[in-house]
């Protein structure tokens, strides 16, 4: 009897690779793809359970994606509200039932030519993620036989996505823990870093909105995730020059520069002390944390990067810090107007500030005042 041996790829392998959570999408719905061709796009909408939004995350789709750096109040959406809360899926044989909506998710799918979905709650070990939307340019496609094989589908995507949020969540939570000690000491409060990271957040939306950078929803939530952790190696500075309240003299100032360094080894210490190396896009904290405070001209620490060698979520996230930083009262100083911050901020754009990253705020008052009225000290 003659046997053999042979070796053959495993369709799932890239999904064990290092890589974003959106290449691990796109390789399932090629996967699917092979098997019901019409299912044309696949996407992840992330529920963020503090303000009880949906925000759009990761997506799939052979055209342009309809919809992106798009967020509403489940509040707004009942229907979606229903399944998040009896986890049942729903099959939508023809979106056309939803003309004449003011949801602007909605029409936009419509727009595109989309006919039918199927949508279906991500949870895993209780917890709800957000919800996975299969979407087909067909009417009445999703049949029973179809929708089974899909729910297998749905299930492996769920797993790669409650992996990668609680893996974030990990990370984030024990460098909050850290940051708390930090703010404990630090005359900043926390109601600077939740303003940070809106500002950040906003910052990062408009310069994708302007088609100048390809910022993807991923990243846009990743800024608003790690921003916040920017001045964590404050942990490793002295009372006498963090608590003072006064200009810092030049060689206590130098002390205080060295807290940007001492964050990027923090964070380096934690990932590996947690064994979290493979949390996808973990060098944006890392970049952020290091180099925030460089700036355009190279006159900014800790290794005086100019330019575009700056990493942009520095950029971002330098913006933000310094913004809120005027408009903040200090022990030190009074707040000043959005006024006088927008035009010193102006002032240092092209200088020490990323222009673009200026006017993505600079065009936003309204949101601005808003995330300042929720958000105050």
């Amino acid at each position: 009897m003659n046997t053999c041996v042979t070796q053959r790829k495993d369709a799932f392998n890239d999904l064990g690779r290092k890589t974003s959570l959106n290449s691990k999408l796109q390789t399932v719905h090629r996967l699917i793809q092979s098997h019901y061709p019409l299912i044309d796009r696949m996407a992840v909408a992330l529920y963020e359970s503090e303000s009880e939004t949906l925000q759009t995350y990761v997506a799939s789709s052979g055209a342009e994606n309809p919809l992106v750096r798009y967020q509403a109040s489940v509040h707004d959406v009942p229907g979606l509200k229903a399944l998040m809360e009896t986890r049942n899926t729903r099959v939508v044989p023809d979106l056309n039932v939803f003309c004449g909506s003011t949801k602007a998710h909605t029409n936009k799918l419509l727009e595109q030519g989309y006919q039918s979905s199927y949508t279906v709650p991500l949870v895993a070990n209780d917890v709800f993620y957000g919800f996975l939307f299969f979407d087909s340019m067909a009417k009445d496609y999703f049949d029973a036989e179809i929708v089974e094989t899909l729910d297998l589908y749905a299930r492996l995507v769920c797993c790669n996505v409650a992996e990668e949020i609680r893996t974030i969540r990990i990370l984030t939570a024990v460098l909050n823990t850290a940051n708390q000690m930090v703010h404990q000491r630090d005359p900043e409060t926390g109601a600077h870093l939740k303003r940070m990271a809106q500002f950040s957040k906003l910052i990062a939306q408009e310069l994708a909105e302007s088609g100048k950078y390809d910022l993807s929803d991923e990243y846009i939530e990743l800024i608003f995730l790690f921003s916040g952790l920017h001045d964590i190696g404050k942990i490793g500075v002295p009372d006498h020059v963090l608590l003072k309240p006064a200009k810092l003299t030049q060689a206590e100032f130098e002390t205080m520069k060295t807290h940007a360094s001492k964050g990027a080894r923090l964070i380096e210490k934690m990932i590996k002390n947690f064994d979290l190396e493979e949390v996808p896009n973990v060098q944006m904290l890392w970049n952020i944390a290091q180099f925030h405070h460089e700036k355009l001209n190279g006159t900014g620490y800790p290794y005086g990067l100019k330019s575009e060698d700056i990493p942009l979520e520095a950029r971002i996230v330098a913006v933000a810090d310094i913004f809120d930083a005027l408009t903040t009262r200090r022990p030190y100083k009074e707040p000043k107007s959005n006024y006088e911050a927008f035009e010193i901020i102006r002032t240092l754009a092209n200088t020490e500030l990323d222009h673009d990253c200026v006017d993505a705020l600079l065009k936003n008052h309204d949101r601005i005042r808003k995330i300042q009225f929720e958000l105050q000290d």
